[in-house]
């Protein structure tokens, strides 16, 4: 019986868990990683032919998505094959006007060597056919999907050659998270987490704590930004504080809280890193306020060699429940701060 409902943002971090190389006795199981399938791109916008959307303007009198984002492009090292994540929390309608029916035409329009071509890959395929979308939704709404699905593709039959599909169900319960395939045995259930979704820390389940594509306003997932923020700033500052000068950089603060940094969309990491900066003004700021020797010029965080009695004072602050305490904070984050980027 399911307990919870994940959302799009918690479903990409679970995929992004099960492509990471862990040993056995972690909390994520690494299913993808298992397969020999790794996460090509976070966040990759990818065109749609053009000639197809005439065509199928020209037939049904209505548009398809221009372009599509995947949450993530996964490639199978073995194989070659390619995949396309999409998350959604539930099914949709099959009505051509609807906003998932028109993404979904959008994926199921694309061209295995055009796609390949856009993200510089090997089009030296032997196969007919090695791409795939992978739709992920809550585990009850797997058959109803599937029907969407294949219903928008026999509408594309005559305009473009059919494109693999699959729907992943995922369920929850107290005992944790599962991932439901259908495969030519029959169906199969994976245990992907240990532990039930509410009772994951934040930081822990969150590789990708906002994602802008998703949902950027998220109170929750600023608060982990924060949190791993301080932790990173506690982790750079505290072992060198007072000792001689040094600095690092906002780039060096994206790359130690967000993991899949370097794999991320350009597109989203800017938006991200604005972010950061202005966590990074304030928590510096008000670090300066109690003379702690530290500053920020907007690039580079500036830790400064002190005498010892300073150094203990920062060091001291950095593991303040005053400093840590972000989830418990009386002062509220004022949203519009930093969801106008």
């Amino acid at each position: 019986m399911s307990d919870h409902i994940l959302t799009p943002l918690q479903q990409l971090n679970l995929f992004i868990h099960m492509s990471l190389d862990y040993p056995d006795d972690s909390l994520f199981y690494p299913y993808l990683q298992r397969k020999g399938i790794k996460i090509k791109v976070i966040g990759q916008q990818v065109p749609v032919p053009s000639l197809v959307r005439t065509k199928f303007k020209e037939k049904y009198n209505t548009k398809i998505n221009q372009i599509v984002e995947p949450e993530i492009i996964f490639e199978n090292t073995t194989t070659g094959d390619i995949i396309l994540l999409e998350c959604k929390t539930s099914s949709f309608s099959n009505n051509l006007e609807d906003r998932g029916a028109k993404q979904a035409l959008g994926y199921l329009s694309l061209e295995n060597n055009t796609l390949r071509q856009y993200l510089g890959l090997s089009t030296e395929s032997t196969k007919v056919n090695d791409l795939k979308v992978l739709y992920s939704t809550n585990n009850k709404y797997i058959e109803e999907l599937d029907i969407v699905l294949d219903n928008l593709n026999q509408k594309l039959i005559g305009i473009t050659g059919n494109l693999d599909y699959e729907v992943i169900g995922i369920e929850t319960n107290s005992n944790g998270i599962y991932i439901n395939l259908n495969e030519n045995q029959g169906s199969k259930k994976i245990k992907i987490s240990k532990i039930a979704p509410g009772n994951i820390n934040g930081s822990v389940m969150y590789i990708i704590p906002l994602d802008p594509s998703i949902n950027f306003k998220d109170e929750y997932g600023l608060k982990v930004i924060e949190e791993k923020i301080k932790t990173t700033l506690l982790i750079s500052m505290g072992r060198m504080a007072g000792i001689k000068d040094y600095q690092f950089s906002v780039s060096d603060v994206c790359n130690r809280i967000i993991p899949v940094w370097d794999i991320w969309s350009p597109k989203a990491k800017k938006k991200v890193k604005r972010l950061v900066i202005r966590f990074l003004k304030r928590i510096i700021g008000e670090m300066k306020e109690k003379k702690l020797n530290v500053d920020f010029d907007g690039v580079y965080v500036k830790v400064y060699k002190c005498d010892q009695n300073t150094a203990d004072k920062l060091r001291i602050y950095l593991k303040s429940i005053q400093f840590n305490d972000v989830f418990n904070e009386t002062e509220q984050i004022e949203m519009g701060e930093f969801i106008d980027l």
